[in-house]
């Protein structure tokens, strides 16, 4: 569908999708494997948790891989965010799911995020970024 390593993302262990599962005109859901992420071993070490930052930026790479689907190119800034955390991710969970709605207004794309470890809910993100 999409191939993240021809993107704007970052690379290496700062690429959080690990996949994009669909495309639609103004959504866009990806998964990212988390059960053996490198975060784990330095954020609550013995109790791993998925850090909420991370999940931020989740928010921001999955609303700006929908603006590249659509063909816009740039330098991907982010703008302004707010976050609800839910319910904690662990390694147990496996794998997050990212669903998204975006909307667009010039070079800036507003997503509302909805972030899941299955059907339990873990966060609501609101990303607004910027192609610069």
């Amino acid at each position: 569908m999409i191939d993240l390593t021809a993107t704007f993302l970052p690379t290496g262990p700062l690429r959080l999708v690990s996949r994009v599962a669909s495309l639609a005109d103004d959504a866009i859901t990806c998964e990212t494997d988390i059960a053996e992420h490198w975060s784990y071993a330095h954020h609550f070490p013995g109790d791993p948790v998925f850090p909420g930052c991370l999940m931020v930026e989740l928010a921001a790479q999955a609303t700006l891989l929908w603006g590249w689907a659509q063909g816009h190119r740039g330098r991907p800034r982010l703008g302004r965010t707010s976050a609800e955390f839910h319910s904690p991710a662990t390694p147990a969970d496996g794998m997050l799911i990212t669903r998204s709605r975006v909307r667009k207004r010039r070079n800036v794309y507003f997503g509302e995020v909805e972030i899941a470890a299955g059907e339990r809910a873990v966060a609501s993100v609101s990303v607004v970024v910027a192609l610069a």
